[in-house]
């Protein structure tokens, strides 16, 4: 049974729901959906041989559309062997923020290998203050 926005916003309105504990959409997205009504979106998969529940997000804080986008980067990181839950981070190494930094601050090389090699979590670096 595919999940619709009309469905989720009939089943917050109640006080309580009897129905089915899982609305599946397809592919491993799922709606999980607790007595008192709320409602949870979950990326069910089976990954390096064990079955993985991934957390995506409370509805409607995490709406039904953006559930969707996240699932569909969750479905490619699995099928290109890496894992799944790494879509909701921002950066899933320190190299790939610091690569994004460089790109977004216009960090030159020396200033990146100065930061590379601090060991706390925020570096001072020359005209940029935190």
């Amino acid at each position: 049974m595919s999940i619709t926005n009309k469905q989720l916003k009939a089943i917050v309105k109640q006080t309580n729901y009897a129905g089915p504990a899982e609305l599946n959409y397809g592919d491993g997205l799922i709606a999980k959906i607790s007595q008192n009504t709320n409602i949870t979106f979950q990326y069910r998969c089976r990954f390096n041989g064990k079955n993985k529940r991934i957390h995506i997000g409370k509805y409607p804080i995490i709406t039904l559309k953006k559930a969707r986008h996240i699932h569909k980067k969750m479905l490619f990181l699995k099928n290109e062997v890496r894992n799944p839950k790494t879509a909701n981070a921002a950066f899933s190494t320190i190299y790939s923020c610091l690569n994004f930094c460089k790109s977004k601050f216009i960090i030159n090389g020396s200033e990146l290998e100065k930061i590379r090699q601090q060991d706390i979590g925020l570096p001072f670096v020359s005209g940029i203050s935190y």
